[in-house]
This record gives structure tokens, C-alpha cells and sequence, in this order.
């Protein structure tokens, strides 16, 4: 039987193939380890319960969220538009950035558009 002679596209594919077997068996060179800086604790005194009391999050929880989202019958109060033709939103009556709260008395469910039309506005 006669050989075939190889076409440039099977000579580019092994000289990749042959590259990356030379990759994979070179020995890894060894990483340097970094110096690690020291940490002291830190005692009651050197820390800052004014930061802490004032540290505010803007996360709501998921029960809370159901639980507004079951007030609101799962529709957007602003347009009355329900789920499977928009998404649904937990919103601040009072914005969080103006000092609202996370309490369920300041949360609505608005839908995308009408939250985002919104934005950091109070409509009462």
C-alpha cells in the first residue's frame, strides 16, 4: 500500500498537537511564596462601634420579600400587571440612599419598568 501525502492542514494540526504535548511535559516552574504581613487582633478599644451602629445594608431577605410579594397579591401596584408578562420587584416606598428602611411598612412590589421609571424618587 502506497502512503498518502499530507495536506498543510494535517501538518499544522500535529505541529499544534506536538507544541502542546511539550507544554503539558515541561516541568512547572516553582512559585514564590510572598511574605505574609502580620495581623494583630484587634481589642474593643481600637475598634468602631459609631461605624458599626451607622452600617446599614440594603439586602431584604427572601421571607420578607415573599411576604411582600403575598401583601401585594404578586402584582405590580404602580400598573397592576402580574408575572408571567413582567418581573416583579421589591421596592422602597421611601428610598434606601434617602434614610428608608427595609421594614415591610416601606416595601411595595413594583414591577421592571415601573421600578426603574421610578428610580430614587418617593411617589406617594
Amino acid at each position: 500500500m502506497s502512503r498518502k501525502t499530507t495536506n498543510s492542514l494535517q501538518k499544522l494540526v500535529r505541529g499544534v498537537i506536538r507544541d502542546f504535548a511539550v507544554l503539558v511535559n515541561e516541568p512547572k516552574p516553582e512559585k514564590v511564596k510572598k511574605a505574609k504581613a502580620k495581623k494583630y487582633p484587634v481589642t474593643k478599644s481600637q475598634s468602631q462601634p459609631k461605624q458599626q451602629a451607622n452600617k446599614r445594608s440594603r439586602y431584604i431577605p427572601l421571607s420578607v420579600r415573599f411576604t411582600v410579594l403575598q401583601r401585594d397579591n404578586h402584582k405590580c401596584v404602580s400598573c397592576g400587571k402580574t408575572p408571567p408578562e413582567v418581573t416583579l420587584e421589591v421596592d422602597h416606598k421611601e428610598p434606601f440612599s434617602q434614610g428608608g428602611t427595609n421594614d415591610i411598612s416601606n416595601l411595595r412590589t413594583l414591577c421592571f419598568k415601573c421600578n426603574r421609571g421610578k428610580g430614587a424618587r418617593s411617589l406617594k
